[in-house]
């Protein structure tokens, strides 16, 4: 039996059998001529997400209570960093301890640098100051098998009596050369105030364009 390459661009038709003792009859089974699209491995940089479509290859989890694509930010108000979408996480609805991760599809990085750079704008602000809600970014190399903590922010940021998008950026040249990878923003929530992320770049230092 030839193997398939998941793992490849392009789509694949599964059909599962039920080995069910004295069922042959296949044409009934819960699960039939199930298609699988897997997505393209990203190895072009700069890379740039910016939600504007309404659209992503950056998947969520978390059920109900995840991160959501969305044109408008209330409690507190505010519009997307640029263009007309951004990642919102509504903390402040949510359960506390709420937890989601909006993952990124695959990056191969053989040609990023020592210079390897991800940067990204997130909302801060300084309300409900005992309701820090948090934001951990985090790359897997195992298929999110396993994940490393690159950085940790809190929504909650005394400095910000107006709420602003701030910019950070993150060193991530110890996994250049890598030929898979993943990229995280895992949310915890305490029911603090909605906050979101938007403008994700990974680009080699001094090829940036914004």
């Amino acid at each position: 039996t030839t193997k398939a390459n998941l793992g490849a661009g392009g789509s694949f038709n599964f059909t599962v059998y039920c080995a069910w003792s004295n069922d042959y009859n296949y044409s009934n089974d819960t699960i039939a001529n199930y298609i699988v699209a897997p997505k393209s491995v990203i190895n072009t940089y700069p890379y740039h997400e910016s939600f504007n479509l309404s659209t992503t290859d950056w998947t969520p989890t978390g059920g109900a209570e995840r991160w959501k694509i969305a044109g408008i930010l209330t409690n507190p108000s505010m519009g997307p960093h640029t263009g007309s979408y951004m990642a919102v996480f509504n903390a402040d609805t949510f359960a506390n301890n709420a937890v989601s991760k909006l993952t990124s599809p695959c990056f191969d990085f053989t040609n990023l640098n020592s210079h390897a750079t991800l940067s990204f704008y997130v909302t801060l602000n300084n309300l409900n100051s005992l309701k820090k809600d948090s934001l951990h970014v985090m790359v897997s190399t195992s298929d999110g098998a396993s994940w490393t903590n690159l950085n940790s922010f809190s929504r909650y940021n005394v400095s910000y009596t107006t709420p602003q998008w701030c910019r950070v950026d993150i060193d991530i040249s110890q996994y250049a050369g890598q030929p898979k990878a993943l990229i995280a923003f895992e949310a915890v929530g305490h029911q603090g105030t909605r906050f979101a992320i938007d403008d994700i770049y990974i680009y080699n230092s001094g090829i940036r364009v914004n």
